[in-house]
């Protein structure tokens, strides 16, 4: 077993899905505030 291949397929494994936590994340974080907002 080669650790590196593994580390590669990790990485292309991690980085799509750490992308679409912080897209989903953000959104949440705009959701949140504009309801914030809204409810003033």
């Amino acid at each position: 077993m080669n650790h590196e291949g593994n580390f590669l397929k990790g990485l292309v494994w991690a980085v799509p899905l750490s992308i679409t936590l912080w897209i989903s994340m953000i959104g949440w974080v705009e959701l949140i505030l504009r309801f914030i907002c809204e409810n003033k």
